[in-house]
């Protein structure tokens, strides 16, 4: 997927393209100007993706959309009231699952929830309160407005097609009071996964994940996991006896910041998780800080299983770089994939995981697509989308340096200097703070900095203590300490 900005619109546009593995220029298959989260079929020869088409010159729910790679134009597959979000191919290739919102008009035309019901039917009433009446802590989402208690995400199927312009019924398979999401199937196709949450509130609770099974059919849910913490992706082994995961794991007292690790269980009931990283003091499934990340390109890359199942990739952040590695599922063990001064920012695989795609991103370059071989580790550079931008522009890597802060602890920063930079000359200085404040500035493309040192200042960004990609008592030291110490690292 590629992104561009529409400067008349005000707006970012986005088309899916597609390149060769054998090298060769990129070709763009799709119109845009809002398709996204492309998905290929398991047997390689149809493109599933997200588009939201305009209609008298706006945007309409987006829906999922299907290309045969044999050639013909893309054809819409759904048409739900609400948009379909975190679709995913079965194994056979037959079947696309996804979440959907319940049709908020199959409230039998009642008024909104949040606003006052009309308590005499027949009656119209002559003024309609715009007042909402709100119960419960949560109410609002941002971009997407207040939140209705009583609509759900559930999961649906549907058919694919054999034939170009069928349009099957979703199948509804989950129902009920909660909602369901991060859904996958079972390697044998006869089950879907998916993480809900039970509770009516849980923001009130500490951090608890679970997951679920569904017969494909619906029908026979039983409990996967429930995990004291966050789970936060998760994918099952090729042979479906074990399930992957990254996470957070609850710990008491509270934490300020929990290191994520990388879990592995049977996929069996009752089976334990066995944390495959507690003694590995890196960020599982971490990234770096930018302000270059593409939108709607989907899921960043979660776990992924190789082939034999005996190691599991996996994104990490050490110490302001982001790069693959590969983790032995029964001992833990660590290996990188990629190394290098950049940050992996998102990954696929082939069925076989013996080829990884990957959009890495440097100081000075947004983000290309490459090509990698899990077995020899080679990595093969795909695309240069912005090769003529960048031959116009003077961008320069930024000086790593380490220096000691007030207690002997050592902190990782940045100096980006002005483009043909002067040591004689005096320049002005802006020092840049990340927010989070557990998150980290490091090797990725980020606009603000490469502008400000194209205007003439010295900038200076640094990774001060309760940063994260340094491990987990660097990341928790400032709990109960916020400000404090890490003013005097930003001051040292």
């Amino acid at each position: 997927m590629r992104v561009w900005v529409n400067q008349k619109a005000d707006r970012y546009d986005t088309a899916l393209w597609i390149v060769s593995t054998n090298g060769g220029a990129p070709r763009q298959i799709t119109g845009g100007p809002r398709d996204g989260s492309p998905r290929w079929s398991p047997d390689g020869r149809t493109l599933a993706f997200i588009r939201s088409p305009e209609r008298d010159g706006r945007p309409q729910p987006a829906q999922i959309w299907l290309m045969s790679l044999d050639g013909g134009e893309a054809q819409p597959l759904t048409d739900t009231p609400r948009s379909p979000a975190g679709f995913e191919w079965s194994p056979d290739g037959k079947t696309i699952a996804f979440v959907s919102r319940e049709d908020p008009t199959k409230e039998k035309e009642k008024p909104n929830p949040e606003d006052p019901e009309v308590k005499e039917k027949d009656k119209t009433p002559e003024h309609v309160s715009d007042v909402r009446v709100i119960s419960k802590a949560v109410y609002r989402a941002n971009g997407g407005g207040y939140l209705n208690p009583k609509i759900h995400a559930h999961i649906w199927t549907v058919s694919v097609p054999a034939t170009a312009g069928e349009k099957p019924k979703p199948k509804q398979i989950t129902r009920g009071t909660f909602d369901e999401g991060n859904i996958s199937w079972s390697p044998d196709g006869s089950r879907i996964y998916f993480g809900a949450s039970r509770l009516v509130e849980p923001y009130y609770e500490p951090p608890r994940s679970e997951l679920y099974s569904v017969s494909r059919d619906g029908g026979d849910e039983r409990r996967v996991l429930s995990l004291d913490g966050g789970m936060r992706y998760y994918t099952l082994s090729n042979d479906g006896k074990r399930i992957a995961f990254g996470g957070v794991q609850g710990h008491k007292p509270v934490q300020s910041y929990t290191q994520p690790d990388l879990f592995v269980m049977n996929n069996e009931p009752g089976a334990a998780p066995k944390n495959l990283t507690a003694n590995y003091d890196f960020d599982i499934g971490g990234g770096i800080g930018g302000d270059q990340h593409a939108p709607r390109g989907g899921s960043p890359g979660g776990v992924t299983w190789s082939k034999d199942d005996r190691w599991i990739y996996v994104n990490v952040a050490e110490q302001g770089a982001a790069n693959l590695k590969r983790i032995d599922a029964a001992t833990g063990k660590v290996e990188p994939l990629t190394s290098g001064n950049h940050e992996v920012i998102s990954y696929s695989a082939t069925p076989d995981a013996t080829k990884m795609a990957l959009v890495i991103s440097t100081s000075t370059n947004i983000g290309d697509l490459f090509l990698l071989d899990t077995g020899s580790g080679k990595l093969t550079q795909l695309t240069r989308v912005n090769d003529e931008l960048s031959s116009q522009l003077n961008l320069t890597d930024p000086e790593e340096i380490w220096y000691t802060s007030f207690d002997g602890k050592k902190i990782q920063g940045w100096i980006q200097k002005p483009p043909n930079f002067d040591p004689s000359k005096k320049y002005p200085f802006i020092l840049e703070i990340h927010g989070g404040p557990h998150s980290a500035y490091g090797l990725t493309f980020t606009h603000e900095f490469q502008w400000m040192a194209a205007k003439g200042y010295v900038v200076l960004y640094t990774n001060p203590r309760g940063s994260t990609s340094y491990g987990q008592d660097f990341g928790n030291i400032i709990q109960y300490n916020y400000p404090g110490d890490d003013y005097k690292d930003l001051m040292a």
